[in-house]
């Protein structure tokens, strides 16, 4: 998820690098220890990274057992689930049929108390909201005659725009992403194996890690959700 994700990620992730320091083994490769074991870690991270973002955000303890990846998300609330429960919401469903313009953007200003528009905060969105956001513009220009700068593409009400692509293109979130928070165990359980079918046939080793963690969202008043959207 870009680099607030990587930042809100790195505190579990050194705890986890500094477990697997101690398991790593040096594999047949031809590459040093230091070098075998950096790889082992790097897939690691991506691996987290890549998995904890989606549950950050959309998991949900009541999500329905039909859904494909109902054992996973129903681990853990996520962030937007926790928005749509107790934050600042702007509905659009109600005006313009949902569609994208920079009202949009203004409206979610408005709701949020003044004393949270601070200069830190950020809008988080799907690369597809962003890029219809970028064609909404545009439109406008040819249709209406004007120039348009970059900084207006990049920062709507001159607050950047953070895309992130395991958030759903019906929604935008407006806060500063450090308060969007991972709270993990230090108790973590890690197990390694080399056998199995799998193992052997991959020539791999494989991790489990065992945590408990929590995203939380400190200040639930300092975020505004945007719902509503049509579809792109």
């Amino acid at each position: 998820m870009s680099g607030k994700n990587k930042e809100a990620l790195q505190g579990i992730y050194d705890n986890l690098g500094t477990f697997l320091a101690a398991f790593d083994e040096p594999e047949e490769t031809g590459k040093s220890d230091d070098e075998s074991g950096e790889v082992n870690k790097n897939e690691v991270k991506k691996e987290e990274i890549d998995m904890t973002k989606d549950l950050d955000l959309n998991g949900d303890t009541k999500t329905d057992s039909t859904d494909d990846d109902y054992d996973f998300l129903k681990i853990n609330d996520g962030c937007v689930k926790q928005l749509a429960a107790g934050s600042n919401i702007v509905d659009r469903s109600t005006i313009d049929d949902g569609a994208m313009s920079i009202d949009v953007f203004y409206s979610a200003i408005k709701a949020l108390p003044n004393k949270y528009n601070n200069g830190k905060l950020k809008w988080i969105m799907s690369p597809h909201r962003y890029q219809d956001w970028i064609y909404t513009l545009l439109n406008s220009a040819v249709t209406n005659g004007g120039i348009i700068t970059d900084g207006r593409i990049e920062d709507p009400c001159s607050i950047g725009v953070v895309q992130c692509a395991n958030l759903s293109d019906d929604k935008i979130i407006l806060t500063d992403p450090k308060k969007l928070i991972e709270v993990g165990t230090y108790n973590m359980m890690i197990r390694k194996t080399t056998e199995g079918m799998h193992a052997i046939m991959e020539d791999k080793r494989f991790y489990v890690v065992h945590l408990d963690y929590d995203p939380i969202i400190e200040e639930l008043d300092a975020a505004c959700l945007i719902t509503g959207f049509a579809e792109i």
